[in-house]
């Protein structure tokens, strides 16, 4: 197997273009390539394929990359960086003319266009051995060369330039390709699906042209009596062109001699273009698997929508691109380089953005694993290492003393909203001797976390209780064939309420112990106070209530809408069964996360006014989005400990009052101790 390398260093190893540029033979000039040719040139005719293909090219061109030494351990974490070495520098200028970030853009165009990238390797003419550029070429131009028995001998690269064949051995080309399951050889495309797509898109951007070049009218028919000569018809033909062909003659008044003219019957409303042209869109984004938004056709799109397809483009379109970039130089390009490479791997930085949310939900598994394991009787300390979790005090006190009685005072004619206003701004014109310290809350957070964990599990059975009576109900009312009685559709409540008060009390004490911690890093003596059982008892039962509502409205409404005069029983609660079950707990989540979170509050807040005098401020550090009005309070001095009325106007239940999230927040509040503290104290 011959090799046609330039003598010369910074010489293209094969001829990649004409000895002048010529776009259109490069390109492939006319209508009727075939195969690769063709389908690289629907980069430059179909709007939609460049969107997608420049999109993901420029996406996997811009990811970072690393040569590493490869660990014992086998950890990715425990590898090491090596920036000298001969692989890491061809990598990164993989030729004289290209960084690696163009010739990655390159390479990523060909796959997604052809299915297929070949790289050509060009050596260092005093050292056969040492790979000393990359070269992306056109997969078009290149022809494997199989054998029966070693199945490739190595691959033909035709000139561009002559058509000459130059024969390349299997270490001069490294073939990226995604498999052909026809083809063990070559690549495989979306592009190969979407030909006739493609070629019906362009015939109908070609048909509007001529649309508008020919007096943006359908064409018609000039009829006349009797046969033309040559003459006759060459002159008529002239004159309507020149005075009815063009956008500029648009809707003149046509004069005939010797004809009638006829409109086609059909019109431009008729072909449809506006859909067939979305239709062809939508069937290369199916092909390629891209997101929508991320070419700016869902204008309604909202931001969460937006984040998933940036975690989608990312994590299915983005990452294989890259893994296959990474299988080539790994288990193609580094054993070019011998021993020296033996133990080293080319790796990306991830693509993929953090996804909170998910991280949240690994958290609460965590938590609630760890939760059960421990009620179970597994040692606390062992479990909470074997989750990745931090240590929290799970000692009980043997006797607490209740809080004293708190004064209500009542309500004037204000909203707490307004209320809330009016002390914000007082508490930012007050003067503190200094910032108060953040405490550190991650111990409430994950006692949070761990108790809604452990209680959404519970309420799957109570959900499941409650969808059962209310099944029932509405057998009963559809048999009697009064469906006003769908508005009395009631569930019970006191096994549901009694679950979230021992979440709540459980929570609360939690809370209350862990002021007593944040107070002791203080040098202050503080005793845990909790809230009784029945302090909690109001609150889980207005709770539970309005969440049992809403399922038998949910059901309610659902009967209503599929039953009709004479219903089939048994479907229509098949029908309503189905429904429910389908139901999220989305809702569920959020509000018993906020009575949850209320009960923390009652805890903290019955220790801080059980103790010594000192200061109370507003935190916001539980929140995982904060809105503007937290941001205000986050910080802020509210009360000392010695009246507590204003704390109770700003935190009357869960979070901070004025909260644009509701009930979500996780705003709280903790307790300073110093000589004086926004006002003068004894």
């Amino acid at each position: 197997m011959r090799s046609l390398l330039g003598p010369l260093l910074n010489q293209a190893p094969v001829p990649l273009a004409m000895r002048r540029s010529n776009s259109s033979a490069m390109l492939g000039a006319g209508g009727g390539a075939s195969g690769f040719e063709a389908q690289l040139r629907s980069f430059t005719t179909n709007g939609t394929v460049n969107g997608i293909v420049s999109r993901t090219s420029t996406a996997v061109s811009q990811v970072e990359w690393h040569l590493y030494r490869k660990s014992k351990t086998g950890k990715p974490e425990d590898r090491q960086k090596v920036t000298d070495h001969a692989a890491w520098d061809l990598w990164n200028k993989p030729n004289p003319f290209m960084p690696r970030q163009e010739f990655v853009e390159v390479v990523q165009q060909h796959v997604d266009l052809a299915g297929e990238s070949p790289w050509v390797v060009a050596y260092d003419k005093r050292f056969k051995t040492l790979p000393l550029e990359l070269w992306p070429v056109r997969p078009d131009r290149m022809e494997p060369d199989p054998d029966p028995k070693k199945f490739l001998l190595g691959w033909n690269y035709r000139s561009p330039e002559d058509g000459k064949l130059i024969s390349l051995g299997l270490k001069e080309v490294i073939h990226l390709r995604t498999p052909n399951p026809l083809d063990p050889f070559r690549g495989c495309s979306p592009i190969t699906t979407l030909l006739i797509t493609l070629g019906r898109s362009r015939a109908a951007a070609e048909w509007n042209r001529n649309f508008f070049a020919n007096s943006a009218r359908p064409g018609g028919i000039i009829q006349v009596e009797k046969r033309l000569s040559d003459d006759e018809f060459d002159e008529l033909t002239m004159r309507w062109n020149e005075q009815h062909r063009g956008v500029g003659n648009a809707h003149k008044v046509a004069v005939l001699e010797h004809g009638e003219w006829k409109e086609i019957g059909f019109s431009i409303k008729d072909l449809q273009i506006t859909e067939l042209r979305e239709s062809d869109r939508d069937e290369i984004l199916e092909a390629y698997g891209f997101p929508r938004p991320l070419l700016g056709i869902d204008q309604d799109s909202n931001r969460a929508a937006a984040l998933a397809a940036e975690y989608i483009f990312a994590r299915w379109l983005t990452v294989p691109r890259l893994e296959r970039i990474r299988g080539a130089l790994n288990h193609d390009l580094l054993p070019l380089y011998g021993d020296t490479a033996a133990d080293l791997e080319f790796d990306f930085d991830s693509p993929v953005p953090a996804d909170g949310q998910a991280e949240n939900e690994s958290r609460d598994s965590r938590v609630a694993a760890a939760v059960a394991l421990i009620a179970q009787g597994a040692d606390p300390e062992a479990t909470l290492k074997a989750f990745d979790l931090p240590a929290l005090p799970f000692s009980v006190p043997v006797s607490a003393p209740q809080a004293p009685p708190r004064e209500q005072t009542p309500t004037d004619d204000a909203t707490n909203t307004q209320f809330a206003r009016i002390v914000a701004n007082l508490v930012q014109n007050a003067a503190a001797e200094e910032t108060p310290p953040e405490p550190d809350l991650s111990a409430v957070d994950i006692a949070w976390s761990a108790a809604l964990a452990a209680l959404l599990a519970q309420w799957t059975a109570v959900v499941a209780d409650w969808i059962v009576e209310l099944l029932d109900q509405v057998r009963g009312i559809l048999r009697s064939g009064s469906t006003a009685d769908l508005a009395t559709l009631k569930v019970s409540t006191a096994t549901a309420t009694g679950l979230l008060q021992d979440a709540q009390l459980q929570l609360g004490e939690t809370a209350a112990r862990q002021v007593v911690t944040e107070a002791v890093e203080q040098d202050v003596d503080l005793t845990a106070v909790y809230p009784a059982r029945e302090d909690y008892a109001p609150d889980a039962a207005l709770t539970v209530d309005l969440l049992a509502r809403g399922l038998e409205t949910s059901a309610a409404r659902e009967v209503q809408r599929i039953a009709g005069p004479e219903p089939d029983v048994d479907e229509v609660v098949a029908s309503v069964r189905t429904h429910l079950e389908s139901l999220t707990d989305a809702e569920p989540k959020r509000v018993l996360g906020g009575a949850l979170h209320g009960a923390v509050n009652a805890g903290r807040a019955a220790t801080l006014g059980a103790g010594p005098v000192g200061a109370i401020y507003a935190t916001e550090t539980l929140d995982s989005a904060t809105c503007e009005p937290c941001r205000e309070i986050d910080g802020r001095w509210i009360c000392n400990t010695d009246d507590l009325t204003a704390l109770f106007k700003l935190y009357p239940l869960a979070g901070y009052i004025d909260c644009d999230g509701g009930i979500r927040c996780r705003g709280t509040f903790h307790g300073v101790w110093r000589a004086q503290t926004g006002k003068e104290t004894s």
